[in-house]
């Protein structure tokens, strides 16, 4: 009966954990188009060209955090410590999003909203994280 719950909350926390993500890039996007106090983009911004890289950002998080146990029980584990390693997760998955749009010579894609994306997503994380707990 346990083990049917606890299957059931990691889907819910596998699920927050990539609706953060995917929050986090598309607020990142618009944040970088629309807000008044960043510079103006220097071409007309493409979501489209976005959104690949967000399907992207989906798949690197997952793997980042599943592989680092953040899906396994941490009981006995300081909440600085989880917090910790979501943090490392933002930014290797930041810089592997960073790495991609590098290798696949995509200029549209502006590093500011990479950096705004990093902030965003690190924050989400991590209040989930103390959430849970």
């Amino acid at each position: 009966m346990l083990r049917r719950y606890n299957q059931i909350f990691l889907g819910l926390c596998k699920a927050a954990d990539l609706a953060i993500v995917a929050a986090a890039f598309s607020t990142a996007f618009f944040l970088r188009v629309s807000a008044p106090f960043l510079p103006e983009p220097p071409s007309e911004p493409n979501f489209a060209h976005h959104s690949w890289l967000g399907l992207a950002a989906l798949v690197v998080f997952y793997a980042l955090i599943h592989s680092r146990g953040l899906y396994e029980s941490r009981r006995t584990a300081s909440p600085y410590e989880e917090a910790r390693m979501m943090l490392s997760v933002s930014a290797l998955g930041t810089t592997a999003l960073a790495a991609i749009t590098f290798f696949w010579h995509s200029a549209e894609i502006s590093r500011l909203a990479l950096v705004l994306f990093f902030g965003l997503v690190s924050i989400g994380l991590v209040a989930e994280r103390a959430l849970i707990r």
